[in-house]
């Protein structure tokens, strides 16, 4: 393990296996708080997870992965959680928690030929189109 610290509250740090390769995990902090991990891998592909707390409380957490694929999911004060995943063909699913424990998900998906499909489940295991 090999670690090193930069200015702006960096910290990075290398794990080589005995097998060659090696992960390299990139810690910043920023000044207004937020985070941002970066895990990346000497295959070339990696992952960063960015979190932050706003002023009225909500935290919002994201991880972005190299090949498009993203995830985000945002908590508030009354514990209604959030989270969408998007995909790198543009298809997107959200699901929303509510915090009396119901919960719903939105998928849309763009057709190549322009047509936009979006359905909704309902916790209940109702649909809507």
């Amino acid at each position: 393990v090999r670690a090193k610290t930069h200015a702006y509250e960096m910290t990075e740090k290398t794990i080589r296996l005995s097998s060659g390769s090696s992960a390299t995990v990139t810690t910043k902090t920023h000044a207004d708080g937020m985070t941002e991990k970066t895990i990346r891998l000497s295959s070339g592909s990696s992952a960063t997870v960015t979190t932050k707390t706003h002023a009225d409380g909500m935290t919002e957490k994201t991880i972005r992965f190299s090949d498009g694929t993203s995830m985000k999911t945002e908590t508030d004060v009354r514990g209604m959680t959030e989270t969408t995943i998007q995909f790198p063909d543009g298809t997107h699913k959200t699901t929303t928690r509510r915090s009396d424990g119901t919960s719903y998900t939105s998928t849309t998906k763009r057709h190549a030929n322009g047509m936009t499909e979006k359905t909704t489940q309902w916790s209940d295991g109702t649909f809507s189109i």
